[in-house]
């Protein structure tokens, strides 16, 4: 797996829900990667979740997936082990 881009991504960020309609247009409109920000997704079913990721590379688009705490400005509250 390679992580170096040749050019730069431009990110299309999806919260709440994974709308295939607004991935296809931020595709169109230079979308290159699409982050899932999964602490503001409504329901977090892996089986569709895996689907949808599935959907979203058959675009030829790239998944980054992320959980921000509410600290960082997320939906959840994240715990360390120790705490």
């Amino acid at each position: 797996m390679r992580f170096l881009l040749k050019t730069p991504a431009l990110a299309a960020v999806v919260t709440g829900s994974i709308k295939l309609r607004l991935i296809k247009k931020a595709k169109t409109q230079g979308a290159s990667l699409i982050e899932l920000r999964l602490d503001t997704f409504e329901t977090r079913n892996v089986f569709k979740l895996r689907q949808e990721i599935a959907a979203i590379k058959a675009q030829g688009l790239r998944v980054l997936l992320t959980v921000r705490s509410k600290k960082e400005g997320g939906k959840i509250t994240i715990t360390s082990k120790s705490d």
